[in-house]
């Protein structure tokens, strides 16, 4: 007759899955920490190192204020008061890198109870590329609109009910009407039929 071992397997299941999250949060591309309410790290997550160029040990002694810019510090309070008013938070901050470069930043924060204290979690992603898209479209747009505005050819544009939305001045010379007085006109108005002889 052998002996029989029943095993509960639900500490361990548990603490595995404990394991699990934990390594899920450190290899996360986005930059993931906990911090109490005056800012003092909790925790961090290996991106938020990588990006930031701190060591875990680095960060962990640095509280919020010392990685904003000081735009992003002046607005901490007041962000702070929306998460207690609505749990969660989306916005915008700047972040000092260890060797003083900024790094621009989306911020998902909401409060979590951490260790029987409400703390802030948060989740960055860094903004640099899309900021500099947007920047680069802006520049072309501009860039466009410059030699659009100061063609000599007339130029206009239309909506699909061939609505005038946009002229430029060599149109509305052309037409002898200021640009404020063709925006909205119907284009058919300033069209003419060649065959028609008058």
């Amino acid at each position: 007759a052998g002996s029989v071992f029943l095993l509960n397997t639900k500490p361990i299941q548990a603490e595995e899955d404990i394991r699990l999250l934990g390594q899920l949060l450190d290899l996360a591309p986005a930059n993931i920490a906990v911090h109490d309410p005056e800012g003092n790290f909790l925790y961090a997550n290996q991106e938020i190192y990588r990006s930031h160029g701190y060591t875990k040990d680095e960060f962990l002694e640095l509280c919020v204020n010392e990685i904003d810019v000081p735009e992003s510090t002046q607005l901490y309070k007041g962000r702070l008061d929306l998460l207690r008013k609505n749990s969660e938070a989306l916005f915008n901050v700047s972040h000092y890198r260890k060797d003083g470069s900024i790094i621009p930043m989306d911020i998902h924060a909401r409060l979590i109870d951490w260790k029987g204290k409400t703390v802030v979690m948060s989740i960055g992603t860094d903004i640099t590329e899309r900021l500099r898209s947007e920047n680069a479209l802006r520049e072309s747009e501009e860039r466009y609109r410059s030699i659009v505005e100061t063609s000599k050819e007339g130029i206009w544009a239309v909506d699909h009910e061939f609505r005038i939305t946009f002229t430029n001045q060599a149109m509305a010379d052309i037409l002898g009407y200021e640009i404020s007085k063709l925006i909205g006109r119907m284009a058919t108005d300033f069209m003419f039929d060649e065959d028609i002889e008058g």
